[in-house]
């Protein structure tokens, strides 16, 4: 079996002996997901592969598959028995809806490909101190999944134990209380609207104030708190140089402008 993992993984799938293998994801000259590449990947690898998938608001790129290409990636999954390992970190943080983010998880399951999911409420939440989440695992059966649940409590007792309980019970008071529910629901809304008018700032300043030679039109198409950008040194007007990616979310209309 075989890992193939986008490259800010290295570090925890390294420490329990995992070497991981990188996949064709990014094409830096078009500024868009590489998607020919990166199904040839997926063609290629061994079957039975496991291949890391970030959910929604991809992070460093800020790139994400549309709808056809989500299709396309389950597609060779499935013809070829790789399991789908979903890094979901960022969900509601990209379009402002918890169901439109979570689309492509879904249509994996619908589709029957096997997976599982790594969920974070840290974010979303506004729990990054308390690193809540939850591991979702799904299975063709309930005797599969008993035994999952078997070798997963096994696990967490060797390594942690019992986890911290604070921020846990927070995120399920939320998600079990209807009206908090909602109220959680419009916070991410506005949320994942602030980044996408930050983004909307930074390039009406590039393409309309500044006249900043270039295309900018990424900045708009990508999606979620990053940003990818590749520029060149040698220009006088470049407002950021050697920047491979930018939170957008740091962005404030007084820090968009130089």
């Amino acid at each position: 079996m075989r890992f193939f993992f986008p490259v800010n993984h290295f570090p925890i799938f390294r420490n329990v002996g995992i070497e991981p293998i990188t996949y064709k994801y990014y094409d830096p000259k078009t500024i868009t997901l590489a998607c020919n590449e990166f199904l040839g990947t997926l063609a290629s690898a061994p079957d039975r592969s496991v291949i890391l998938l970030h959910a929604c608001a991809h992070n460093p790129t800020g790139v994400d598959p549309n709808r056809e290409q989500w299709g396309q990636i389950a597609d060779v999954m499935s013809q070829k028995g790789h399991y789908a390992f979903f890094d979901c970190a960022y969900q509601g943080f990209a379009s402002g809806d918890l169901d439109g983010d979570a689309w492509a998880v879904r249509e994996f399951v619908k589709r029957g490909v096997p997976l599982l999911i790594c969920q974070s409420f840290a974010k979303n939440a506004g729990l990054y101190g308390e690193r809540v989440g939850a591991l979702h695992v799904v299975t063709p059966s309930t005797e599969i999944a008993d035994k999952v649940r078997s070798q997963l409590s096994v696990l967490a007792r060797s390594e942690i134990s019992n986890p911290p309980a604070h921020g846990a019970r927070l995120v399920t008071l939320i998600l079990n209380n209807p009206e908090l529910f909602e109220q959680w629901k419009e916070d991410i809304k506005t949320m994942a609207g602030r980044i996408i008018d930050m983004r909307k700032e930074l390039h009406r300043l590039l393409t309309e104030e500044f006249k900043t030679p270039g295309t900018w039109n990424h900045i708009v198409d990508q999606i979620g708190m990053f940003r990818q950008e590749t520029f060149l040194s040698h220009t006088h007007s470049t407002l950021l140089i050697y920047a491979h990616f930018t939170a957008s979310l740091d962005l404030t209309p007084n820090k968009a402008k130089p």
